[in-house]
């Protein structure tokens, strides 16, 4: 998992800024781009998008992650269910 924090975010600010939630976002897949769309767009000359926390999650196993349950026997034998734990920080 991957945390953008915006330029003078500070933890015991009061400030709640708009979170970006990205799947496919591990710093060899798509995070570091994003990341950097959401910087340029959130200057104060262009203000496009507002400061923003980007969260990457990274794909460990596209299929997995992105098929529904099945009922068909050859595709069970395929996709294994797997169980990952995941550990959020709450800011």
């Amino acid at each position: 998992m991957n945390i953008y924090l915006p330029e003078g975010y500070q933890q015991n600010d009061t400030i709640k800024y708009p979170v970006i939630y990205l799947l496919d976002g591990s710093a060899d897949e798509d995070f570091i781009h994003v990341v950097g769309l959401v910087q340029f767009n959130s200057f104060e000359w262009i203000n496009r998008v507002p400061k923003s926390i980007v969260v990457g999650i990274a794909t460990v196993d596209r299929r997995r992650d992105y098929t529904f349950p099945t009922t068909i026997e050859e595709d069970k034998k395929t996709i294994q269910p797997q169980v990952i734990q995941i550990n959020l920080l709450i800011l």
